[in-house]
């Protein structure tokens, strides 16, 4: 049995920051499912990276009970709107950096990842 944790990404441009990370990604976790709301872009980032899925509403991907990690890797602007449900809904967090664009987000995405104990 594989016990490797599934991942999924938002923010999945093959020529952006989540492709720096795949490989050590594709190592560590399976991967399940890919977003970007780009919907070519998502099937591209799918195709050449071998996610399970891909969709464009990053909500299913924090929504998806199979997933236990989500990577954030899209624009910092964004990324506190991503991380507080994915929190809530108990899913470990990678972000990329910078974290936050300040620093009463970031410690709002710190806070609430401590409150419902995630990393």
């Amino acid at each position: 049995m594989d016990k490797k944790k599934n991942l999924g990404i938002i923010g999945s441009n093959v020529n952006g920051i989540a492709s720096a990370h795949i490989s050590a990604y594709g190592c560590l976790f399976n991967l399940r499912a890919c977003c970007d709301i780009n919907e070519a872009t998502a099937r591209q980032f799918q195709q050449t990276y071998h996610f399970d899925n891909y969709v464009t509403d990053y909500h299913k991907v924090i929504e998806d009970e199979d997933i236990n990690i989500i990577a954030v890797c899209t624009p910092p602007t964004v990324r506190k709107e991503i991380v507080l449900p994915a929190a809530r809904a108990g899913k470990h967090i990678l972000v990329e950096k910078p974290f936050s664009t300040n620093l009463s987000d970031a410690e709002e995405m710190v806070r609430e990842c401590e409150r419902n104990n995630v990393k």
